[in-house]
């Protein structure tokens, strides 16, 4: 399982670098719980009706410095072929982070017109998490949705 933890945690590194160093990193097990999707279609549609429901078990949490920034990066660990979702947000109050930019695909940062990410912590633990945000390409919107609920933590990644 350690493996298994390691190999994801350095995918993800690889998968979503952004050319400066981390400063904290922290993978966590748990699971996306239901509400977890992605839906895509014509922006002004209702986009309830095509959701695709996300399923993770792991998430790593870089914290950046310089500038302060905070990626999470959720997974299925023994996937074979479910891509790693990203979302990358800069602290605006207490828990709360303002999503600038997803990662829908490993490498490719996609800007976002709305996002966020918020924080819930079980005393001093880290308990869950939610993030969302809504995409306009042309015609297009897409809005990923991530609710995780921790069970541990893996570990600390030395970056």
């Amino acid at each position: 399982m350690k493996q298994a933890a390691t190999a994801l945690a350095t995918s993800m590194v690889l998968l979503f670098a952004t050319g400066t160093k981390a400063q904290q990193m922290t993978l966590y097990n748990g699971k996306c719980e239901v509400g977890s999707h992605i839906a895509e279609g014509r922006a002004t549609e209702d986009l309830t009706k095509r959701e695709s429901r996300y399923f993770c078990d792991s998430l790593v949490m870089t914290v950046y410095n310089s500038p302060p920034r905070v990626m999470f990066q959720f997974a299925e660990k023994r996937a074979h072929h479910g891509s790693p979702l990203g979302f990358v947000g800069i602290p605006v109050e207490k828990d709360i982070y303002a999503v600038n930019h997803v990662y829908l695909e490993p490498g490719v940062q996609t800007p976002v017109d709305q996002g966020v990410c918020k924080v819930f912590w079980k005393g001093s633990r880290l308990g869950s998490l939610m993030c969302g945000a809504m995409i306009l390409e042309g015609e297009r919107k897409t809005v990923p949705v991530v609710v995780f609920t921790v069970t541990g933590v893996a570990g600390q990644i030395r970056p």
